[in-house]
């Protein structure tokens, strides 16, 4: 893995399995691990009073520094540096990661509406990074091992798939691991009741080119590899894959192949956000 691995904290017991990740993959991978707390510039604002700003101020500076304490307890691996930084939390984390190779944060399903926390800064983060992001729900058991018996990759025939593939290599136990390729063939797209065979063997084909696309990779970094051709509503066919499979990782692109270009995160990428409840990685 090139470059560090940045973390970021909110100090709250629910981003400690985000830590957890971050240090066994660091540990692993023997990378740098860097964690920062954002103490977030908008709870200053509307405060007049230079006493009582002081005393705020004061007051998260002093949260940062216990949430960076937490760090030190739940990251006994990597020994990580931690820093504190004041801003908007999603543009000082990705200022942060400037040279990063990964970025690793806490991720709230079914709660993209949070106005605090790693909810709402995590979907930023995401949708603007230039490296791969990490988002483990707070639900998530803590790792024994910085890699992973089972990734899946969500491909769709676009270069986002594709990268997302190629990093997910990097978290697969390559003794014990393996890949999985998922390609869905949208029924919210193709009326497939009516469809001739015809159509249904080109899509066929189009999703199985797509998934051996993903076999070179796996192959080229000598992992055992499955694919999985399935149809039906893109979400709710990926979380049956993902009840089926039981990936430890899912990894996907953060835009889709009928995305644009800029930063923006794909509307399939933030459904499977919110729906799923274990760690997806996301590659730009």
């Amino acid at each position: 893995m090139d470059g560090y691995l940045l973390a970021a904290t909110d100090g709250h017991t629910n981003t400690d399995p985000a830590i957890h990740f971050a240090d066994m993959i660091a540990d692993h991978h023997d990378v740098e691990l860097r964690v920062v707390h954002v103490i977030d510039e908008r709870l200053l604002e509307g405060v007049g009073f230079a006493d009582a700003r002081t005393e705020l101020e004061e007051h998260l500076e002093m949260q940062g520094r216990s949430a960076l304490e937490r760090v030190s307890e739940v990251a006994t691996n990597s020994q990580p540096s931690t820093s504190i930084r004041s801003g908007r939390p999603y543009q000082e984390i990705l200022e942060a990661a400037d040279g990063a190779g990964l970025i690793v944060v806490g991720r709230h399903p079914h709660e993209t509406r949070r106005p605090e926390g790693l909810g709402v800064t995590a979907s930023r983060v995401i949708g603007e990074s230039t490296a791969p992001v990490l988002s483990v729900p707070s639900t998530t058991d803590a790792p024994d091992r910085g890699v992973f018996e089972s990734v899946l990759v969500l491909s769709d025939g676009s270069d986002f798939s594709d990268r997302a593939a190629a990093f997910s290599t990097q978290l697969v136990d390559t003794d014990a691991g393996d890949l999985h390729g998922l390609y869905i063939i949208d029924s919210d797209i193709y009326d497939l009741a009516d469809a001739p065979r015809s159509i249904i063997g080109i899509l066929r084909e189009g999703g199985q080119a797509s998934l051996n696309d993903i076999g070179v990779i796996a192959r080229e970094a000598e992992l055992s590899y499955a694919r999985h051709i399935r149809r039906g509503s893109v979400i709710d066919t990926i979380a049956e894959a993902v009840d089926e499979i039981d990936p430890d990782i899912v990894s996907m692109g953060t835009r889709g192949r009928s995305a644009g270009t800029g930063p923006l995160l794909g509307s399939t990428t933030a459904a499977v956000l919110q729906r799923l409840d274990r760690p997806v990685l996301t590659s730009p």
